[in-house]
């Protein structure tokens, strides 16, 4: 095969392959990709509630300063815990629907 026909032909592969990476991209009319949507439906159908109080009361304890969190258990509406806290090692108990952290020794 001549050098024309070897440039010509991968000149159509690359031309190809660009058109199908478009096309994949395209949107739908209300100007969301289909895949996006898919997944999103698949994320808030199958969202673990429980696991977002959970991940809810970490992140407050770990915003008002506590460390070294352990024994993390739910009880009742919220969590209870053992953490570290101005150099202390204290037990705690949050709540993350109302935000509030009761820490005792």
């Amino acid at each position: 095969m001549n050098r024309i026909g070897l440039t010509a032909i991968s000149a159509a592969f690359l031309i190809g392959a660009v058109g199908s990476a478009m096309a994949a991209g395209t949107t739908s009319a209300s100007g969301n990709s289909a895949p996006a949507t898919m997944m999103q439906h698949r994320a808030d159908r199958y969202r673990d509630t429980a696991g977002d109080r959970y991940t809810q009361a970490l992140n407050l304890l770990e915003a008002k300063g506590y460390t070294g969190i352990e024994n993390f258990a739910a009880k009742g509406q919220g969590f209870t815990a053992y953490a570290w806290h101005n150099g202390k090692r204290v037990a705690v108990s949050v709540d993350p629907t109302t935000g509030q952290i009761q820490s005792g020794t």
